[in-house]
């Protein structure tokens, strides 16, 4: 992922993360800094987007500053 893409996605807006198809599910919390939906739920994505909109939006800036500490620190950790 290059670094402007890396800047624009991470630490500015909650996540929605998919489920069964990779390793992003696994550096990140449900609920905590980000949302889990299985892949093709089309209603538990919808479910994800409608909870994001209830969330107030410095608390949803601070998932997505949680989010993007876990992955530099998940990123660090497995280079060192």
């Amino acid at each position: 992922m290059g670094k402007s893409s890396y800047r624009i996605n991470v630490g500015r807006k909650a996540t929605i993360v998919t489920k069964g198809n990779g390793g992003l599910v696994e550096q990140v919390s449900d609920g905590v800094d980000c949302f889990h939906v299985n892949t093709y739920d089309v209603k538990e994505f919808s479910e994800a987007l409608y909870k994001i909109s209830l969330i107030p939006r410095d608390k949803v800036r601070k998932m997505g500053e949680i989010a993007r500490d876990n992955a530099f620190q998940n990123l660090i950790m497995k280079n060192y």
